[in-house]
């Protein structure tokens, strides 16, 4: 028996040739011959379509004097998982093997995941009714890809169909991605998880932190914000770390647009607060009557909920309308229980 090389050359007796086999495995899909003896490579699969179980092999058959060889060829494939002697893990037979200008391409089937399984694997080639070629090919990493094909299993005893899992040394879950209920766990048990956004300067502009349930946005020294938008692109709700502001779109609900805590009477104005959710305008309050002030609040209340309370120890009552030609305020009256205005602290709230 002779060798010689040419990439990954094996010679053996083939009938009276000496043929030679150049192995190429992978398990993408077969590249084709072009009419001129070339290797042409196949159109992309749809996306849509699964990977299939074959394994792609291309090969160089020549004559003893190195001649490449054409007709058609009964050769046998078989996968093993030593270099020397064994039994196959699997057989693929192809009768009639193409050789066109001494290259040919076959897809090896009938092997599943129980063959393919992470350990270094050998192919052996058969030719005709010679024996079978030596040294067998291993086979590399390529053929592995195998198990990203959809519905592939992933990490082990904690993965499933639609489950993408990463265990740590002593097999515990630290990453879990599940499809099924599109869900991401972070962390194994009795450990917390984090997560880290960083700007280019190394920050973490954003932290997820698992031990104390919290989020943060912005760096020290920086404030942080939080946009939602609609899907016309418009901010519909909003944080605003520089001021503490909080904000919604004016129909929007489930958030306080604004309150004010204010005097009514004779002597008015804002003894505590006011916000202003909808477009961070300051709050006015007028009004010089016993017990009554009018409240600015800078947007349209005129079909907004509020409640207002009065602000005493004593029995106190507060009620309070839009103002005709003014959707922008609300006139307030604070008073008794027979019905005598009474100066004094108010609260109230727009939603």
């Amino acid at each position: 028996m002779h060798t010689r090389k040419w990439l990954l050359v094996v010679q053996v007796a083939v009938l009276p040739a000496l043929i030679a086999l150049a192995l190429f495995t992978g398990l993408t899909h077969a590249q084709g011959l072009g009419p001129n003896g070339n290797v042409q490579p196949h159109s992309p699969e749809s996306v849509t379509a699964a990977v299939g179980d074959a394994i792609p092999i291309q090969g160089r058959l020549t004559d003893a004097s190195g001649n490449p060889l054409n007709g058609n060829y009964n050769m046998t494939f078989n996968l093993y998982d030593v270099v020397d002697g064994g039994t196959a893990l699997c057989s693929y037979n192809n009768p009639a093997v193409v050789v066109t200008n001494g290259l040919f391409s076959v897809n090896m089937t009938g092997c599943d995941n129980a063959d393919i399984n992470g350990a270094q694997l050998y192919l052996g080639v058969t030719v005709g009714t010679d024996a079978e070629m030596d040294p067998r090919q291993p086979i590399y990493a390529v053929p592995y890809a195998r198990s990203l094909r959809p519905g592939a299993r992933i990490g082990g005893s904690n993965a499933g169909s639609g489950i993408l899992s990463m265990l740590d040394a002593n097999d515990v879950m630290m990453f879990q991605f599940h499809a099924d209920v599109s869900s991401l766990y972070l962390g194994g048990s009795g450990e917390a998880a984090e997560i880290y956004v960083k700007n280019n300067a190394g920050d973490n502009v954003i932290t997820l932190n698992g031990s104390s349930a919290s989020l943060s946005l912005g760096t020290t020294g920086q404030a942080g914000s939080l946009t939602v938008r609609n899907a016309s692109g418009s901010s519909t709700f909003g944080v605003d770390g520089s001021i503490g502001k909080v904000s919604q779109i004016i129909s929007g609900t489930g958030l306080v647009k604004a309150g004010v805590y204010a005097n009514c009477g004779t002597s008015i104005g804002i003894t505590t607060r006011a916000f202003n959710n909808v477009n961070g305008l300051a709050i006015g309050v007028s009004g010089t009557a016993s017990g009554r002030c009018t409240i600015d609040f800078g947007f349209n209340v005129f079909d907004r909920y509020f409640v207002a309370t009065s602000v005493s120890d004593a029995a106190r009552f507060v009620s309070c309308y839009t103002v005709i030609g003014q959707p922008e305020e609300l006139y307030c009256r604070n008073w008794d229980a027979a019905g005598v205005s009474q100066d004094g602290a108010i609260m109230l709230m727009v939603y």
